[in-house]
């Protein structure tokens, strides 16, 4: 008496979800790839956002400078300019890391609308008047 023994040993493909897990495989090095992406199209693409988004950012972060502000005041122009950088960088980087290339990277309303919800958490963290970081020496 034989025995047929039929191993089947499936691995998902990158894009699929492991079974049980809800994790994707390769979506770090998509969301890497798509960062580090410095081809002529991808670099106009990713300027055209910066520069939309440092627009926005800053027109949000000026009412953090008036003197009525309550919450978070920037003081001086040096930590306005840093805030700014700081944060149009940091989206730009997590919106990166959502898409799965850099020709989807667009700054629509719903990106507008997460980024003033980002800033106002961001801002409130630091209680009435923002105070930068000495320890944070790194240049955006």
């Amino acid at each position: 008496m034989t025995r047929d023994v039929v191993c089947v040993c499936a691995f998902p493909a990158p894009h699929q979800a492991l079974p049980g897990t809800g994790a994707r495989v390769g979506s770090k090095s998509r969301a890497a790839s798509a960062i580090a992406d410095n081809s002529d199209a991808a670099r106009k693409i990713k300027d055209t956002f910066r520069s939309k988004m440092a627009t926005y950012i800053v027109s949000v972060l000026n009412p953090y400078r008036r003197g009525d502000c309550t919450e978070g005041k920037i003081t001086c122009t040096e930590d306005f300019k840093y805030l700014a950088r700081k944060l149009t960088h940091f989206v730009m980087v997590k919106e990166l890391k959502q898409l799965h290339s850099v020709d989807a990277l667009e700054c629509s309303d719903s990106v507008k609308h997460k980024t003033r919800d980002f800033v106002k958490k961001y801002m409130s963290k630091y209680g009435s008047i923002f105070k930068r970081d000495p320890n944070d020496t790194k240049e955006y």
